[in-house]
């Protein structure tokens, strides 16, 4: 279907974009870095293994909702943290902001295709 394939393009296209914009800010800290299988495990943990969904829709869908939760968790933590960063904080708060708002939107997005196919 054209509409599902341009939706996955789109959100390939975003991911790759927010992944260089996360790697920007990281570059700027002075961390050591996590295997992915560790970060794997603690998202996991967090948020739950992925549910078995129907369709490669509803995976879009509960991949947006995800990573939109998990960006405004992750806000949430530095907002109320005292934690001085590396980075300036209000670049961190704002790249994050941003991210999150773009997985809002793919949240939307998917669910206006969903609903314009029931």
């Amino acid at each position: 279907d054209e509409e599902v394939e341009k939706l996955l393009a789109e959100a390939a296209a975003e991911s790759a974009d927010h992944r260089e914009r996360l790697e920007a800010l990281i570059d700027d800290l002075d961390a050591d870095t996590v295997e992915y299988g560790e970060i794997n495990a603690l998202v996991d943990a967090q948020y739950g293994p992925p549910e078995d969904t129907d369709g490669v829709l509803y995976d879009q869908l509960a991949n947006e909702e995800t990573a939109y939760k998990f960006y405004d968790d992750l806000i949430t933590a530095v907002e109320a943290s005292d934690t001085e960063f590396a980075v300036d904080r209000d670049r961190l708060l704002e790249t994050l902001s941003e991210i999150r708002e773009e997985e809002k939107e793919g949240v939307e997005e998917v669910t206006q295709i969903m609903e314009h196919r029931a």
